[in-house]
């Protein structure tokens, strides 16, 4: 859960920033999954499959959440990836802490993701 310190800022920074309103009030409400997921969250991003594929298999409800905050994100001029999977991805990143994807690893992971696609070897 938040700590009141926390959840106090954010709700200041919805009220300066208004948009920024609906993706808070997600974060606020999935926070108990996000703490319960890190160490997950953190050994895929270090070995794979990703981030965001890592919380649609551990924490479904996350992946709801992530998807959400994805679908405000691709009507702001935000540029957090080249596709709603790498968006998916660099928010799930973000909300773990580590740090979007550069265009190298963008490439390598998009070309991973679809060398694993078909590959039952790869959960395909």
């Amino acid at each position: 859960m938040l700590g009141s310190v926390l959840s106090g800022a954010l709700g200041l920074v919805s009220m300066i920033y208004p948009s920024a309103g609906p993706v808070i009030a997600i974060l606020e409400k999935v926070a108990p999954y996000i703490e319960e997921a890190a160490p997950i969250i953190s050994a895929a991003v270090e070995e794979g499959p990703g981030a965001f594929e890592a919380v649609k298999q551990n924490a479904p409800h996350l992946a709801d959440a992530i998807n959400q905050i994805v679908s405000h994100i691709n009507i702001s001029p935000a540029n957090l990836g080249n596709s709603d999977a790498a968006t998916a991805e660099n928010v799930t990143r973000a909300i773990f802490g580590f740090p979007q994807m550069t265009f190298e690893q963008e490439l390598k992971w998009m070309n991973d993701t679809t060398a694993s696609v078909g590959d039952p070897r790869m959960g395909g």
